[in-house]
Parts: C-alpha cells; structure tokens; sequence
C-alpha cells in the first residue's frame, strides 16, 4: 500500500513535470523549464526514500525541500495559467464588447435605411398615384375631347347638309325657272331680233354653267345620294364625276355586305374625296382604282 502511495506520488510529479515542459516549448519561458527540472527530480525523491530509508541527508530535509518547491513551482504554475486564463477571458471580452458595439452600430445604421427605404416606397406609391389619377385625367380629357370633336363635326356635317339643301332645293330651282323664262324669251324674239335671240342662249348657257356649279358644290357640302342610296352609290357616283372632270379613270370595288351607320358612311366618303383630291393634285396618274372591303367585322 506504502509503495502504491509513492508511485502514484512520483506518477503526478511526472505528470506535471511534463505540463511544465510543454509549457516551455509552447511559451519558450525559462520558469516553465525550471520547474519541469525540479518536478522531474523530486519524482524521484519518494522512490529514494523507499529503497534507502536509512539515508539522514535524503531522508531528513532534502525530500521535503523538494517537495515543498514542487509545491511552489506548480502554484506558480497554476497562477500563471490562470493568469493567462484570466486575459485571455478579458480580451475575449472586450472583443464580445467590441462585437456587440458594432452590431449595434449596424443595427441602428439599418434601421436607419429601412426607415429611409419606407420614406421612399411611400413617396413612390404617392407618385405612381399621382401618376395613375394623371392618367385617368388624360384618358378623361382625351375622352372629352374626342366627344367634343365629334360634336363639332357632327354640327358641321349638319350645316353642311343644311347650306347643301338650301343651295339644291331653293337657288337650283330658281336657276331652273330662270333658264325656263330665257328660253321662252329666246323664242319669242327669234323672229323680230336674232340678236337679241343670240345672247338670250348665251344667257341661257351661263345659267345652265351656273346651275352646275351650284349642284356640284351642293354635293362638296354634303352628297345627298349617301343619305338617299347609301355608301356605294354614293362613292361610285364620286368617282365617275372625278373621272370626267379630271380625265383620270378610276374603277370601284365594294364588298361590304352590312349597312354601315351613317357616321361611319359619312366618314370613308370624306376619305374618297380627300383621296381622289390628292390623287389629282400630287400622283399624276394615268388612272386610279378605290377598293372598299370588310373583314373580321
């Protein structure tokens, strides 16, 4: 039982001289040296003892000596690992302190930015508002002016065809009856005054030019065969008279089986006419061809 004691003894002894060691490899520090030395030395000192009890000089001071400094050297030891300990703790700590300090620090920055960012989803959302309400204010205008522009040519259109059936039904009727009376006049004086006779057909003619003139822009008013036989008669009847007048043929092709509403009607007619009047002023054409088709509604 004594020698187990004293070789678990010497066993720690060991033990801690070897710590000691590795200490001084580790931390190149002379003490750790020293005391791995006096440990190693005294480790041996309870096996002396045993094997030469009789010994004064090993038996007496020199083991307890060498106890006591292995007690020392390994207090020693313990401070300064505990020591170490205790800064390395420190300086874990101020670097968790310093950690936190700029998580925090970055927390508030983001937080600032996030309240920055919502000021801004905000101030977007009021301006795609805006945009929207300016928009729909635009579709509303553009709406209303389109209404209103509809309104002004359908008034337009209105005294056109008034002024055209003033001009159709009262001055071509009063022409007529005028060229009537000249040719009345024109045979009575046949026998008393070929003279007077002459410029009575002359007359007569002017009157007759006059009532053309007057029944061609009747119809640049407004054409009263769309209103009494609709678009294609109506259309066709312009391109023969364009025909005539500026000796360019122009043939017709219509294909539209539904009856168009008279807006619409009234519309493709004013385009011919635009057409037919560039047609002359611009193509210098030999001839010309006007296709009127529907499809897909």
């Amino acid at each position: 039982m004594e020698f187990s004691f004293i070789l678990a003894t010497a066993a720690a002894r060991i033990a801690a001289a070897w710590m000691a060691f590795r200490l001084h490899q580790r931390h190149r520090d002379q003490r750790f040296g020293i005391v791995a030395f006096v440990l190693a030395v005294t480790a041996a000192f309870p096996l002396i003892e045993y094997v030469s009890p009789n010994s004064s000089l090993l038996g007496s001071w020199l083991p307890q000596l060498g106890g006591a400094l292995a007690v020392l050297l390994t207090a020693l030891i313990l401070v300064r690992t505990l020591t170490a300990l205790l800064q390395a703790f420190g300086e874990i700590q101020a670097a968790n302190d310093c950690l936190e300090q700029r998580v925090a620090d970055r927390t508030a920055e983001l937080r600032t930015v996030n309240q920055f960012l919502g000021k801004e989803v905000v101030e977007r959302k009021k301006a795609e508002e805006a945009v929207r309400d300016s928009e729909e204010a635009l579709r509303s205008s553009e709406n209303e002016l389109r209404r209103l522009a509809g309104q002004l040519i359908a008034a337009r259109e209105e005294e056109r065809r008034r002024l055209a059936r003033e001009l159709h039904d009262d001055l071509s009727q009063t022409l007529a009856a005028l060229a009537l009376e000249l040719a009345n006049i024109r045979i009575k004086a046949k026998a008393s005054d070929p003279r007077v006779s002459e410029g009575l057909i002359s007359a007569e003619g002017r009157v007759h030019a006059l009532a053309d003139s007057i029944h061609d822009m009747s119809r640049l008013l407004h054409p009263s065969i769309l209103d009494d036989l609709g678009l294609e008669a109506a259309i066709r009847a312009e391109c023969e008279r364009f025909g005539e007048r500026e000796g360019i043929p122009v043939s017709f092709d219509f294909d539209v089986a539904e009856r168009l509403p008279d807006d619409y009607s009234l519309t493709l007619y004013r385009i011919v006419q635009e057409a037919l009047h560039n047609i002359s002023k611009h193509a210098a054409a030999s001839d010309a061809s006007v296709t009127l088709l529907s499809a897909d509604g």
